[in-house]
């Protein structure tokens, strides 16, 4: 069966998931999840899993990051649902990376889309 177009998963490179300040699938509390804080107000859990915490979604529903980050594209009208997500798709968008940032004192961290 054909999983829904708004599941996401992102594999995140060694070089960032090797950064001291990267969220570790073993050293989290509740077996890698953690909550977000969008740059557009939205908020919900995240996980990191897999060899060096590689594997990153959202946490219980591969479809809430999806619709965070294809949502983006699309009301920037650089996306159409169904669509196949290119290099030229984050182009025309003006940004291919997320940064995410540790807020201090807590489990939470803010990731930031915006262009």
């Amino acid at each position: 069966m054909p999983r829904s177009w708004y599941e996401v998963e992102l594999i995140i490179p060694k070089t960032i998931t090797e950064m001291p300040e990267y969220p570790k699938a073993d050293s989290l509390s509740d077996n890698g999840s953690f909550s977000v804080i969008t740059d557009d107000g939205w908020r919900f859990r995240c996980k990191v899993s897999g060899t060096n915490s590689k594997n990153f979604r959202s946490e219980s529903n591969l479809k809430i990051l999806g619709k965070w980050l294809k949502g983006r594209l699309e009301n920037n009208g650089n996306l159409n649902p169904g669509d196949r997500v290119t290099d030229e798709t984050f182009i025309n968008y003006g940004r291919s990376n997320i940064t995410m940032t540790k807020i201090k004192n807590s489990n939470d961290w803010y990731l930031d889309f915006g262009v």
